[in-house]
């Protein structure tokens, strides 16, 4: 005759099998870690290129403008709007964006069999990513042109012909 296991033993394997069960989630979370890691490393140094990016916008179009202040100036006393001068700088600064995605759409379609292999359900040339990406790009860089735009258009003409 064979000893019945008794109460405590089963209870006690019971709650060993207990501690070591997972939920399917913490399963998955688990199998996913890598991906979910390298997908926060790319997400984080993304938002940090197109900071640097929109800064380096904004400084260019700055610098334009505090060197073309007198010319501006010039403009605005011989009767220029100070929006005809507000849309000539924003031009200028939105033709800067429009040459830099023209070349990185360029430089996209040339290097995509390059990194096909990366990207998961997504083809490298896949017009609607393209295009979304573009249009996060030219609206973040749309305020980094208008702000040195504004100031241009705000120059008083006196003060800008004099100082230099």
């Amino acid at each position: 005759m064979t000893p019945v296991p008794s109460m405590t033993e089963d209870s006690t394997r019971l709650w060993e099998w207990y501690r070591q069960a997972r939920t399917m989630i913490d399963a998955i979370s688990t199998k996913l870690a890598p991906q979910q890691l390298a997908l926060n490393l790319i997400s984080v140094f993304s938002l940090l290129a197109l900071g640097l990016a929109v800064l380096g916008l904004y400084w260019i179009i700055a610098q334009i403008v505090s060197q073309r202040a007198r010319e501006i100036g010039v403009r605005l006393a011989l009767g220029a709007s100070p929006r005809r001068v507000l849309s000539l700088i924003l031009g200028k600064g939105m033709m800067l964006v429009g040459l830099g995605l023209g070349t990185g759409v360029l430089t996209e379609t040339a290097l995509a069999p390059l990194y096909r292999s990366l990207l998961y359900r997504v083809a490298p040339t896949d017009l609607t990513t393209v295009l979304l990406t573009a249009a996060v790009l030219g609206s973040a860089a749309f305020p980094c042109c208008l702000a040195p735009a504004l100031r241009a258009a705000r120059l008083d003409p006196a003060e800008a012909i004099r100082e230099r």
